[in-house]
């Protein structure tokens, strides 16, 4: 029984100094056909050894027995406000859940378990503002984990206008009056072409001597950066 061939190609760079060899770059192009062609097979390939040795309802078994099972993050605690995110045993992905006081009713403020259980969605991060008037998360879709960024009003359990595509893996930090907020960002989903630094405050985008300006009015965010440390680009 063979396996299917990977393939190989010559990408070399240079970073600090080193050169790193990256052959397998191609695959993270998921909606490159060529990648789809090379799941298919790899997919065919696990089954088919699988089945040979009678262990797939075994696997899915045990797994499914590990999966299937409720946990809850440590609560954070803002004002008298209390985030965190859980999953319910039956659930598929997480929420985000808020509470009023240590004796109020728990409210799920970010459901991403849709009823379309082919698009799946999932919360890659999320930040609560200082007082907790706010909640930044990213959702992404389907595994991509190229999230977009929502911005949430607490109270009413309502998104702002806010959308920011291509925000994978970012942290959030807030000016301490809520009036804005750092990020980053890739220029396209693959993230190939570099990370943009963002800035919203006031919720519109700012220039940098703007946000130097706004910072030294609201001395420095929770984050720790300081106005003087932010170069214009």
């Amino acid at each position: 029984m063979s396996i299917p061939v990977t393939k190989r190609e010559l990408i070399t760079e240079t970073l600090h100094g080193k050169k790193i060899a990256d052959p397998y770059r191609w695959l993270e192009d998921g909606t490159n056909s060529e990648v789809k062609k090379w799941v298919r097979l790899q997919n065919k390939h696990t089954a088919r050894t699988l089945s040979s040795r009678g262990k797939i309802p075994m696997f899915a078994k045990e797994l499914m027995n590990y999966h299937d099972t409720g946990f809850m993050s440590a609560p954070t605690k803002v004002g008298e406000r209390y985030f965190w995110s859980e999953r319910k045993k039956g659930e598929n992905q997480p929420v985000i859940t808020m509470r009023e006081g240590k004796n109020g009713q728990p409210r799920i403020l970010v459901n991403p378990n849709g009823a379309n259980k082919e698009d799946v969605m999932a919360i890659s991060y999320w930040f609560v503002s200082p007082t907790g008037k706010y909640l930044v998360y990213g959702l992404s879709s389907k595994g991509t984990e190229s999230a977009t960024l929502f911005v949430m009003e607490t109270e009413s359990g309502k998104n702002l206008s806010e959308r920011i595509p291509y925000t994978r893996y970012t942290d959030v930090c807030w000016l301490n009056d809520e009036s804005g907020f750092f990020y980053a960002r890739h220029h396209d989903r693959l993230g190939r072409a570099g990370v943009v630094i963002g800035v919203r405050a006031g919720w519109r985008r700012q220039t940098h001597e703007a946000v130097r300006a706004r910072m030294q009015e609201v001395e420095r965010g929770p984050c720790g950066v300081d106005s003087r440390q932010i170069e214009s680009r």
